[in-house]
């Protein structure tokens, strides 16, 4: 399953409606966790008989991940045995315990155990480091006949926890081993240069195997790393009360500026946004310095925390580098309701922490081929 990309304009303006989703970050008095690095939630679990719905109940409670169960029997009972393993270990042993195939949605953002008719548990070529999951999905051959070459397009998907923000992969390449069943090292085709900007939950990742031998029937592992940047942590920024004065908000360096022009009775309320993160940290290439910007989304809550409203008339990104940006947010009434007093709400904005610079390792064994 792919999950596309959108690189940001220096100027972007969309009038059309946005939907705009906060991802799962800390409550205020949750332990901190470590922002200078990607660190996996662990759960923990040992039961001989637990129904489908207790145990997603427990790793939501232990993970702060939800997982979607309104496809999901969650009648069903399995077997568990987790001690402080990865989230993407545990999922794996409760689809698999339960009989469910695990799929994905909103770009990887929403993780769902499903079954049905003809739908059951898929094992997949799948390795888990920390918050990381790699999996091989699809491999297409390609014979060219006048050349007479054959090349083999491996597929891969990289995903990590939905808390974490990840803006820039490294293409799979010179860093990667391939064996196939007679243990003969397979040609990797050169990757291309930089790195590939990503957002959601998740990064398709393409390996190309080049003059793969009609003996290969199988590859037997596919080993390597990759070089990831993002954030170990989204962070939440709640603003109570904005108005026309300007308000400052610093978390871990992050500094958030907002200044609003909410009126009651407007047609249009716009809220006028600037995020600076400091000096350090991981370099980038001028085509990647605003990749982060995926990941920033501004929505109003009430102030009775029951209500939201995400930004429904568009959002302008006026200026942006690899460590500030200026960003315009918007918000119209929705049938036909005023948008009400601005002291019924908050503007909450979310933003990566500071950026961090991380390897992921894998090792992928047996794919058939083609």
């Amino acid at each position: 399953m792919a999950f596309p990309s959108k690189r940001l304009a220096p100027v972007v303006i969309a009038f059309a409606a946005a939907a705009v989703a906060l991802r799962p970050a800390f409550a205020d008095d949750a332990p901190k966790p470590d922002r200078s690095k990607f660190v996996p939630r662990t759960f923990t679990l040992k039961e001989a008989d637990v129904s489908l719905d207790k145990a997603l109940d427990e790793l939501q409670r232990q993970t702060d991940i939800a997982v979607d169960r309104s496809r999901a029997d969650t009648t069903r009972s399995l077997k568990i045995d987790c001690t402080n393993a990865p989230f993407w270990e545990a999922l794996e042993k409760i689809a698999k315990g339960s009989d469910h195939r695990i799929q994905f949605a909103e770009q990887g953002l929403k993780i769902m155990l499903v079954t049905g008719e003809g739908i059951t548990y898929k094992e997949l070529p799948m390795c888990v480091d920390g918050p990381f999951r790699v999996t091989a999905s699809r491999v297409t051959a390609i014979t060219d006949l006048e050349m007479d070459r054959s090349t083999c397009e491996v597929q891969l998907i990289l995903q990590w926890e939905p808390h974490f923000a990840v803006f820039m992969v490294e293409q799979p390449g010179e860093k990667v081993v391939v064996k196939d069943n007679t243990d003969r090292q397979l040609q990797v085709a050169e990757a291309g240069r930089g790195r590939l900007p990503a957002g959601g939950g998740g990064r398709r990742l393409d390996l190309r195997l080049q003059d793969v031998p009609r003996a290969s029937r199988t590859i037997k592992s596919i080993e390597g790393k990759l070089n990831v940047v993002g954030s170990g942590v989204l962070q939440r920024f709640e603003f109570p009360e904005p108005g026309a004065k300007e308000l400052v908000e610093k978390k871990d360096d992050v500094s958030v500026k907002v200044r609003t022009d909410f009126k009651e009775g407007s047609e249009l309320w716009t809220a006028y946004v600037t995020i600076e993160y400091p000096a350090g940290g991981p370099q980038f290439e001028s085509f990647e310095s605003v990749g982060w910007l995926a990941d920033v989304k501004a929505t109003l809550v009430s102030a009775d925390g029951k209500r939201r409203m995400d930004v429904n008339g568009g959002e302008e990104t006026v200026s942006a580098s690899e460590r500030t940006a200026r960003v315009n947010y918007r918000w119209v009434p929705e049938d036909n309701a005023k948008l009400g007093k601005p002291s019924d709400w908050k503007l909450v904005v979310q933003t990566p922490g500071k950026f961090v610079e991380s390897t992921v390792n894998f090792k992928l064994e047996n794919i058939p081929l083609p």
